[in-house]
């Protein structure tokens, strides 16, 4: 049995601001059993999200959920997948929803936050935002390192959990979000802000950690140097990282004031910085504070939209980045030397928006702390690479399964090692690869899936193959003209094609230069790039709508042979792909047609539920108890029979 509860409001000392340090006991470092108490903690997040989901009205949690998209469309997209879910109890009823996109485009996650605050005051008024908690889930975008999530968005993405029978398909990361925070929400300031990224997911232990701070405060967690230096990461006090990481101290979670904050500094500038913590009882590499989600309170954020007002409107491209231009200035500058201190001093004169927001949150004294969780992990989910480490294995902190919501035949059931399915069917004699992924897909009779491959949304049928490291995604379509729905599979080979390339000497397609790919599929560049369209892999209109969803899966893989050379599927295609109508994976967005893909969804859950290969899983039985206004949860395993 575990038991979590609901973290109530504390009463920090505070001096000028920021908080005073808390003082530790001496005792056993870290032990084998942390990954396991995240577990359980997780384990109990979720009894909790099932007691909210049920309606009861003890269990506090966020009272706006406000989801930041790209455009219009995506908002209504959004709005309508949410609001299905609401009606279907997948998500709570007690949180409002808004969907807020990102006007002007590309002006940067700060932006997008600026932006989403400035909308919630047009509609709800300060008075009212005073009392309220909000979270922010930054969301919009292309999703161009992992396009299937794209058109739907990451937020939506499945993930390897489930809430058991009642709920037996793949928790979605927007389930995550709501769940994962709903042990700290008391704790919250009322009026504050928690910014949560949608491709990350974070299991962390947060009793001792205060968030009553005063500006900003960022979950910091324990990385390599390595990823630290790609990423951003955070620096205390001497004192306080001795006190925090210090060899025969607790490791506990607790709140301090930042000192530094680093964007994708060199490892040389954060070993000078003072960033290397103190070594763990495990000795070995260099460890650095990595950031991942934050909170601001009610003052910045009233700062943040007077910025705005002041001034907005953001101009089209102006890129506002929550880290380097919010967090970072609030914490000491650090001198990087004469180079560094040259460019700083160009981007100053220049004063692009960024610079007038550092500047603006520095004349107001706008503080920064670092949240050190003691045990924590953190996942980021932004890429396909990151995508089959974590879902082909499996992730220990959400129980370790990888298989969520099938039905297999018992003969595929054989034939498939190491890998991840969530909500899929496979028939008779259907194999998949170690390390590959199959999301809300079919597999026919015989069909088999090549190891480290990603298979989402798609049909293959009987007999059919897929390459090893192999992308394909399969989504409805609604053409411009008004004709009749279409399905276009985008087909990619995973090692060898990127999608952000911009170059077109370097740019792959299916493995082989695109130049030669397109030349091989009797194409020619007019055919596949608008005159004003960049020559790359992102624009190129390489992909055709067919009929049906096995018949446009079945065309991405003669398309994927004849680009690697093969004759026969040359010959199979024929003049095809120049006669038919072709997008590409950019033009989906214009074109995609999620109401199709949500009726191809609950016909592929209705036909799973009534195999005689799905079996309903068993699973943790939550109770809650009501104690002192405080609930309990607990997680009872059982095993349902």
């Amino acid at each position: 049995m575990h038991v979590v509860m609901q973290i109530p409001p504390t009463k920090p000392k505070k001096a000028n601001g920021l908080l005073v340090r808390p003082q530790h006991e001496v005792r056993v470092p870290t032990t084998p059993r942390t990954r396991m108490n995240l577990q359980e903690q997780q384990s109990a997040r979720s009894a909790l999200y099932g007691l909210l989901l049920a309606g009861d009205a003890s269990v506090a949690t966020f009272d706006i959920v406000v989801l930041m998209v790209q455009d219009d469309a995506q908002a209504a997209a959004f709005r309508a997948e949410v609001e299905r879910g609401v009606a279907a109890g997948q998500y709570p009823r007690q949180s409002q929803y808004r969907f807020v996109p990102d006007r002007p485009s590309k002006c940067g996650n700060g932006g997008a936050i600026i932006a989403s605050l400035a909308a919630l005051t047009a509609e709800f008024g300060d008075a009212a935002l005073d009392s309220m908690k909000v979270l922010l889930l930054p969301c919009g975008g292309y999703s161009q390192r992992l396009p299937q999530y794209g058109p739907r968005g990451k937020i939506f993405a499945p993930v390897p959990f489930s809430l058991g029978p009642e709920r037996p398909h793949p928790c979605t990361m927007l389930d995550l979000k709501l769940m994962g925070y709903l042990d700290i929400v008391p704790a919250l300031p009322a009026g504050s802000c928690f910014v949560a990224w949608s491709d990350v997911l974070v299991f962390f232990d947060a009793r001792g950690v205060d968030f009553s701070g005063e500006g900003f405060t960022v979950f910091g967690h324990e990385g390599s140097m390595a990823y630290g230096a790609a990423h951003a990461v955070m620096v205390l006090e001497p004192a306080d990282a001795s006190a925090a990481f210090g060899p025969g101290v607790a490791r506990r979670s607790a709140t301090y004031p930042c000192r530094h904050f680093f964007e994708k500094a060199s490892p040389e500038t954060l070993r000078r910085a003072g960033a290397v913590l103190p070594p763990s009882a495990e000795g070995g590499n260099e460890v650095v504070l990595v950031d991942s989600d934050f909170l601001f309170d009610r003052r910045t954020a009233r700062l943040l939209v007077e910025f705005l007002e002041k001034h907005g409107p953001f101009k089209v491209g102006e890129d506002i980045d929550a880290g380097s231009d919010m967090q970072m200035a609030c914490t000491q500058p650090f001198e990087q030397g004469p180079a560094a201190a040259a460019t700083a001093a160009a981007a100053v004169a220049e004063q692009g928006t960024g610079e007038k927001l550092q500047q603006f949150l520095r004349a107001h004294s706008v503080g920064m702390h670092t949240a050190v969780l003691l045990p924590s992990t953190f996942y980021h989910i932004g890429t396909m690479p990151e995508y089959l480490q974590f879902y082909a294995a499996g992730i220990p902190e959400l129980g370790g399964g990888a298989q969520v919501f099938n039905a297999v035949a018992p003969t595929a059931a054989r034939r498939i090692t190491a890998c991840g399915l969530l909500h899929s069917i496979l028939e008779e004699g259907a194999a998949v690869g170690a390390g590959a992924v199959v999301e809300y897909s079919r597999l026919g009779a015989g069909a088999a899936v090549g190891g480290g491959s990603i298979v989402s949304n798609t049909t293959i049928a009987s007999g059919q193959r897929l390459p090893d490291n192999t992308f394909i995604n399969t989504l409805a379509t609604r053409p411009f003209d008004g004709g009749p729905e279409c399905y276009v599979t985008q087909i990619l080979n995973l090692k060898l094609d990127d999608v952000k390339c911009k170059d077109p000497a370097t740019q792959n397609f299916c493995g082989v230069p695109i130049a030669t790919a397109v030349a091989r599929l009797g194409l020619s560049n007019s055919d596949v790039w608008a005159d004003d369209a960049p020559h790359d892999l992102w624009n190129a209109a390489l992909f055709p709508a067919c009929g049906s969803a096995a018949e446009s899966s079945a065309m991405a893989l003669h398309l994927f042979q004849a680009a690697a050379g093969d004759a026969a599927a040359t010959a199979t295609l024929g003049s095809t792909l120049r006669d038919q109508p072709r997008y590409s994976m950019r033009g989906t967005f214009d074109v995609k047609c999620m109401s199709r893909d949500d009726d191809d969804r609950r016909m592929l859950q209705s036909d799973i539920a009534a195999s005689v290969f799905y079996s309903a899983p068993s699973t943790p039985v939550p109770v809650g108890i009501l104690w002192g206004g405080v609930v309990l949860a607990m997680s009872l395993w059982r095993r349902c029979t």
